[in-house]
């Protein structure tokens, strides 16, 4: 089975409710991944998550809300990277030239074993470390 990577823009989407057309697709992105247990993400994916969508002037959720998705998706594997893959996403920052964050989200889904990486952050159709990054939103879901 191939383990696919979530990072933290996808699971906002699935969570909101806020017209959105890419709420649906993140939805049934989750779904599928869900159905055929192929979802993988990271402590850093889940604390983004938290931050991202209990911020000042934004929450459509409760506090509580949030951490109950939280809770849903921590029933699957979630990766919490070592000192050594952060350096190794320090390297790769460098030379990939990205983010330090989305270095970490790569190497991450890496360490998770995952050869897909679903986010909006990074070039579609890119293979970064053996890890195929994939807009959703731009592609058909495989």
């Amino acid at each position: 089975m191939d383990l696919s990577f979530v990072d933290t823009n996808i699971l906002v989407y699935a969570i909101e409710n806020r017209g959105d057309s890419r709420e649906d697709q993140a939805r049934a992105l989750l779904r599928r991944l869900f159905n055929t247990g192929a979802f993988r993400t990271s402590t850093q994916v889940l604390q983004e998550l938290y931050v991202t969508e209990t911020r000042k002037g934004r929450p459509i959720l409760t506090p509580a809300e949030v951490l109950r998705y939280i809770d849903s998706y921590a029933v699957w594997p979630v990766v919490a990277p070592g000192f050594n893959d952060i350096r190794d996403a320090m390297r790769l920052s460098d030379s990939a030239q990205i983010s330090y964050w989305d270095a970490l989200i790569v190497i991450t889904a890496r360490l998770a074993g995952c050869t897909t990486l679903y986010t909006e952050d990074l070039n579609h159709g890119q293979l970064i470390h053996g890890v195929l990054i994939v807009n959703p939103f731009k592609a058909t879901i495989h």
